[in-house]
């Protein structure tokens, strides 16, 4: 929603997909949903992920895939001139171990891939991935000017979210991963700006609730004027259709999925955020509900296996609740 809302805004480029950029380079991810083990890599085996990245990008064409990282429709990529583009400007950086150079490079070439033209200099990117806060440290030290802003949702809702996201390739999904990611990500929310100075959390609610009034607090963190475009998220200049796991489409920022997530969200999934994020729920004001059936009860597309694991899981948390409660 940010980057859509920042696309189109004078001297800022918002990059259309989430480039995994630490994945692609080999580096360990911890975010559940996209864990990646720590593994030496070649610029040649870096290019060809990356290509791998783009040419899939190119090749959405299917409801499912717009509930993913991506706002782009397909085949607007020129994978070639991005993969040429690093080649000549980036295979050095990467040798000489220059990540920032070798980041900023890649940055240009998706540019370049699209709009058959070098960025100008006094471009400022805007790029999102999902496991971008564990490297925000790192991120700032090699972009001393970068600034960071961290989104965060009611984790009732977006337990529900990746739920349904999950059981969209088809069984019920383990919500132990799900929790695992919702950990790292709120724990960075938490942990970043006490060391980051340019670091700006918003709660996904404010931001929908009161778009403009989020908007001009974002301007004036990012140093760029307010402008109206802010206010209607786009992706390349056209309106972004959002990437609601309701199937909706959207023509601006929408409440609309604000509370859809309370008549869907279960027993289990209401006590597994009880018994693990209690303090989130605590520390972004979000009001805690309980469930008013058994979470014992199985679930829609729910494996055999998956409602042992997620039972066992929910014991295993309540325990670990209780022995941090005591």
């Amino acid at each position: 929603m940010v980057r859509g809302l920042l696309d189109g805004t004078p001297g800022l480029f918002s990059i259309p997909v989430e480039t995994h950029i630490f994945e692609h380079l080999g580096l360990w991810v911890d975010y559940e949903l996209r864990r990646n083990i720590p593994r030496d890599r070649t610029f040649v085996q870096v290019l060809k992920s990356i290509r791998s990245r783009i040419e899939r990008s190119n090749e959405k064409n299917s409801s499912f895939s717009q509930f993913g990282g991506d706002s782009l429709n397909s085949e607007q990529w020129d994978v070639d001139a991005l993969i040429n583009y690093l080649q000549e400007n980036g295979k050095t950086h990467f040798e000489e171990k220059n990540l920032g150079e070798f980041i900023t490079a890649y940055f240009q070439g998706l540019y370049y891939s699209l709009f058959s033209e070098i960025p100008p200099s006094s471009m400022r990117f805007v790029e999102k991935s999902v496991e971008n806060a564990e490297f925000a440290a790192y991120l700032k030290e090699i972009f001393p000017d970068a600034k960071f802003i961290h989104v965060v949702r009611n984790p009732y809702a977006t337990i529900v979210s990746l739920r349904k996201y999950n059981t969209m390739r088809g069984n019920y999904p383990y919500l132990g991963w799900i929790i695992d990611a919702l950990e790292n990500n709120y724990y960075y929310s938490i942990q970043n700006p006490r060391y980051i100075k340019e670091y700006l959390v918003l709660r996904y609610e404010d931001l929908i609730n009161d778009t403009k009034e989020k908007m001009q607090e974002v301007s004036r963190f990012l140093d760029v004027p307010f402008d109206e475009i802010m206010l209607k998220p786009t992706a390349l200049g056209k309106l972004w259709p959002g990437n609601s796991v309701n199937g909706e489409s959207f023509s601006g920022v929408s409440s609309n999925p604000i509370d859809k997530w309370k008549n869907q969200i279960n027993p289990m999934e209401i006590s597994v955020i009880n018994t693990n994020l209690e303090h989130i729920l605590d520390f972004y004001g979000y009001e805690k509900i309980f469930p008013h059936k058994s979470p014992l009860l199985p679930y829609k597309q729910e494996s055999v296996r998956n409602y042992f694991a997620n039972r066992f899981y929910w014991q295993i948390s309540q325990k670990r609740h209780r022995a941090e409660k005591s």
